[in-house]
């Protein structure tokens, strides 16, 4: 009986932490586009304070951002966690948005910037960075 109880709080305890919301603050927004011609990215632009939320959904595999164009990205493919030549973590998403076109979004926490957080999406010829922290 006790292994039974045990197993079915193992189980119901997964399935909530599955199927988590988690939320976050948008604070600034910069972006950059590729130029075809000489085939390089243009410069950062210059950085645009925002004050919008964003949420990833696990369970329905969904970021969306509450943008003036709302955003959403449904994953496609989950390329999961590493840390990257700079120390920094890196959990990195294939998606498609809204009109189906294909994308990559990573989310990096910048460890040597006191854990600072981008949500970066990067498309063929277009990148935006957002700059943002979690809500609890």
């Amino acid at each position: 009986m006790k292994k039974i109880l045990f197993l079915i709080c193992l189980l119901a305890s997964s399935a909530i932490s599955f199927s988590q919301v988690v939320k976050f603050k948008i604070t600034s927004v910069s972006f950059r586009d590729y130029d075809e011609t000489t085939e390089t990215w243009d410069e950062w632009s210059e950085g645009k304070e925002l004050n919008i939320l964003g949420f990833i959904d696990s369970e329905n595999e969904r970021v969306k951002i509450f943008s003036e164009t709302e955003q959403n990205y449904d994953v496609i493919e989950n390329k999961g966690e590493r840390t990257d030549n700079d120390g920094d973590d890196v959990v990195e998403w294939i998606c498609v948005n809204e009109d189906g076109v294909k994308c990559s979004l990573k989310l990096i926490t910048i460890n040597s910037q006191d854990k600072r957080k981008q949500l970066y999406i990067n498309f063929n010829n277009f990148m935006l960075v957002y700059n943002f922290y979690f809500l609890e």
